[in-house]
């Protein structure tokens, strides 16, 4: 292995610096450099995230391309424009790679690719724990992704209203993965998506509460019938007995008129 004494700070690219997201096990193409004339020597150094710096590939004028060692199978210099790319890139690969391309005439142009490697996020799935209490419903959504890497988590309502991390209703916890609420049902607000997210994927996946908490409502709705038709009730029951008390009175007078 080619193992080069100096060692690379990853992020200090300068101002030729590019930053490329590849996906973990799929192909990623690093920018290279279009010469105006065939170069002298086009070398692709790669430092990895200890700080080892090593050469990838390099061509010399009227020399084929040539990879070495790890990068021999899964790394391609294309001579067209000097990029490079990577078959199946894997967590190793993440690193810096620096590009040199040293014309005939002695001129030397570089540049520097920041190389971050993440899984793709699956989709999320939502479990739910809730509790009925008087006038409320309290629930804690957990969100979970079987595969990806460096998972950020958002939570939302069906109105598109992010919950943001701190409010005081809607705490967040375990880094974005746990939800805690506490509803009064019926309400409006019954749907809550959770979104998961990674530099190169993003996935959705939402939930309906009203189906983890329609005692409640159904209840509420019960209450409230009853508030409507009770009044209803013995407002009609009077009427009745008036109208009864009525038609007796009436029925003795006549029978008092015909003795």
């Amino acid at each position: 292995l080619l193992i080069l004494s100096s060692r690379g700070a990853l992020g200090q690219s300068g101002g030729n610096g590019h930053l490329v997201n590849g996906i973990l096990g799929e192909l990623v193409k690093l920018p290279g450099i279009v010469p105006e004339a065939e170069p002298k020597s086009v070398t692709w150094y790669f430092t990895n995230r200890v700080g080892e710096k090593t050469v990838a590939c390099d061509k010399l004028i009227n020399n084929p391309v040539a990879c070495y060692f790890g990068a021999r199978d899964r790394f391609t210099l294309n001579t067209s424009d000097y990029s490079l790319e990577i078959q199946s890139v894997g967590k190793g690969d993440w690193g810096r790679y620096d590009l040199t391309v040293i014309s005939t005439t002695g001129n030397v142009s570089n540049q520097v690719v920041e190389l971050h490697v993440y899984e793709r996020v699956s989709q999320p799935t939502i479990q739910v724990n809730s509790t009925n209490s008087t006038g409320l419903c309290n629930v804690t959504l957990s969100c979970s992704v079987e595969r990806g890497s460096e998972v950020i988590y958002t939570w939302g309502t069906g109105g598109g209203e992010v919950v943001r991390d701190g409010n005081p209703s809607h705490p967040v916890t375990h880094r974005g993965r746990r939800l805690h609420l506490s509803l009064d049902l019926p309400t409006i607000n019954t749907v809550y998506n959770c979104t998961v997210r990674n530099p190169v994927s993003e996935e959705t996946e939402s939930i309906d509460l009203a189906t983890h908490c329609p005692m409640k409502g159904e209840k509420n709705t019960r209450i409230h019938l009853a508030l409507i038709l009770v009044p209803v009730f013995l407002f009609v029951a009077a009427l009745m007995i008036c109208y009864m008390k009525h038609r007796r009175a009436d029925k003795g007078s006549l029978q008092d008129t015909y003795v």
